[in-house]
């Protein structure tokens, strides 16, 4: 009612409007950009200045009541009729639509277009559904990130905001050289398409206190991103569609440039993600060929559709005083509470020391070691 983009944006009563007069304007380390609580923005907020050491750039909320939105959706509203069907005009290609909150399947075509599903026409831009839109809240995902990190930012901290139904992921850095210090606290970020929040080149990061759920691929995903600390956060019911084969709540991907090494994951829950889903998807956490060092410690890592915790291709982790327990959900191979595999390496050194596993379906702690597994398999534990 009161927010305008001529406005100083200085206080509650002269605030801004719009996410683009945030995205183009520049701000001095220490400044807060604080979005207002309940209120929905569908536009990306692409951060475009650096804070620094002991001052860094915030974005987050104030007010009180439900954490602002950056929504990676538009609302679908100016609907026509072509019984049985129904549809509505897009700009872009949606990788998801949504009735009243919840993720609609996509058709294999318009003919074969049932409740609960949607369908694209690519050659009128249109989404086409199949239950009367009327009365309802549609949307459809549009922008590829709810909050993006560009490449050469450093010592932003994003708190309290959720970032939801994106084309891609819901707080994303660029990937590119000089991403640094970048902080994600107390955020939401569900139902995107891929993750819920992407850490690709960052050195040194914090995801603390948030809640990672019901995003396509994985909840959290990082690679390339040594000393990231991942804390007392709820990771739950990722791995909700099926175009990748590998996916988990917590995943440290393939590095291939500076690694992920040094990582620290704690104090987090990790629960009931894949499930439903058959094969690889929906491991709890997963780690990946992403550099020596890491630690996974004081988690409760339950009722996931693969392995609980799992150390793949990699040397010199320690996993130790983790609760696991009822994982391997889907009862693929190594549907197991800790999973060590060598994989492509030629050793396996690891340290699994503490942790309470129990419950799994087809084994509580699995190593298979260097292949071929009888020219030496696993000794000296």
């Amino acid at each position: 009612v009161i927010g305008s983009d001529a406005n100083n944006g200085t206080s509650t009563a002269t605030p801004w409007l719009t996410i683009n007069k945030v995205n183009t304007s520049t701000f001095n380390p220490g400044d807060s950009i604080l979005f207002e609580s309940t209120c929905t923005w569908r536009e990306q907020l692409t951060v475009p200045s650096s804070g620094s050491a002991g001052s860094p750039i915030t974005f987050g909320a104030y007010g009180t009541g439900a954490q602002p939105i950056i929504s990676g959706a538009d609302l679908l509203t100016s609907w026509a009729s072509e019984l049985p069907w129904y549809y509505a005009s897009a700009v872009v290609q949606p990788n998801q639509v949504f009735l009243d909150g919840q993720r609609l399947t996509l058709a294999a075509s318009k003919a074969a277009l049932a409740t609960g599903q949607w369908w694209w026409d690519p050659t009128n831009s249109r989404i086409y559904v199949y239950d009367n839109p009327s009365g309802h809240t549609m949307e459809a995902s549009q922008r590829n990130a709810a909050v993006w990190i560009p490449a050469g930012i450093s010592y932003v901290t994003i708190s309290g905001l959720e970032a939801d139904k994106s084309q891609y992921n819901g707080v994303a850095t660029a990937g590119g050289a000089g991403v640094s210090n970048i902080q994600v606290s107390g955020v939401t970020a569900q139902w995107n398409y891929y993750s819920g929040i992407a850490f690709t080149v960052v050195s040194s990061g914090t995801i603390s206190q948030s809640t990672v759920a019901y995003n396509g691929d994985e909840g959290i995903q990082f690679s390339d991103s040594p000393n990231l600390l991942i804390d007392q956060s709820v990771v739950h019911d990722n791995g909700q569609l099926t175009f990748d084969a590998y996916s988990a709540g917590i995943h440290g991907g393939v590095d291939v440039a500076q690694g992920s090494g040094n990582f620290i994951i704690q104090r987090s829950q990790v629960y009931s993600n894949g499930v439903g889903q058959s094969g690889y998807i929906g491991a709890g956490i997963w780690v990946d060929t992403v550099a020596a060092g890491g630690i996974i410690r004081w988690n409760l890592v339950y009722s996931n559709n693969y392995t609980g915790i799992y150390i793949d291709a990699d040397n010199g982790e320690t996993v130790y005083e983790n609760v696991v327990y009822a994982n391997g959900v889907g009862g693929a191979y190594e549907a197991v509470g800790i999973f060590v595999n060598a994989d492509a390496n030629t050793t396996l050194t690891n340290t699994v020391v503490g942790n309470t596993v129990y419950g799994n379906n087809k084994g509580g702690i699995v190593l298979i070691g260097p292949s071929p597994e009888q020219a030496g398999g696993c000794t000296n534990n």
